[in-house]
């Protein structure tokens, strides 16, 4: 199976002592302010977070509801829970972006830090990935030179088509870079 430059594959469990993630969305101004469904509408993903308002909003642009989210969270169809996506590290307003699913939506994919990695998770083994309990099928990252070297802004992807993403590395020279899949190309 080729997961092209970046892309590894996990097949490990994950460390002992992982949380379930399950969670309901924080009380307080949190709002939901993005939704999207898996192609099959098995998942759904719920943005939550405070809509983002322009510094002067007689003449600032409107902003992308994604700069106010604080958290991720999804729901299964026939499970009334929401099951919250917990980032290994940290995301910032910019980082939050609302194409996950494959357009399948066999695949969801989910950044982990500012400078990733990306974690690739089959839509069927998704809860048990958001419960702590099973690994990603598979990991997209920059490669690092070495010990220090530059790892630039994971930034958003994009789908090509159904078996392929496609991920900016974004810096001074931002460069898309694409990855097959798990599986992609099997019959």
């Amino acid at each position: 199976m080729s997961l092209g430059a970046g892309c590894t594959s996990s097949a490990s469990r994950p460390e002992a002592g992982s949380k379930a993630a399950e969670e309901p969305p924080r009380p307080g101004p949190d709002e939901l302010l993005l939704e999207r469904r898996s192609a099959d509408g098995a998942v759904t993903a719920e943005w939550w977070g405070e809509p983002p308002e322009p510094l002067e909003p007689w003449r600032s642009p409107s902003y992308p509801p994604e700069y106010g989210v604080n958290a991720l969270y999804f729901r299964f169809a026939g499970d009334p829970r929401r099951y919250r996506f917990t980032p290994a590290g940290t995301l910032y307003f910019s980082d939050w972006h609302p194409q996950i699913f494959s357009p399948r939506g066999d695949f969801v994919v989910l950044l982990q830090d500012r400078f990733g990695p990306y974690h690739v998770v089959a839509r069927h083994r998704l809860r048990g990935y958001l419960e702590g309990e099973l690994v990603p099928d598979a990991v997209i990252a920059w490669e690092r030179g070495g010990e220090g070297s530059f790892v630039p802004v994971h930034g958003e992807i994009r789908w090509p088509d159904a078996d392929t993403v496609e991920v900016l590395y974004d810096s001074e020279s931002p460069e898309w870079r694409r990855y097959s899949l798990p599986g992609a190309g099997a019959p």
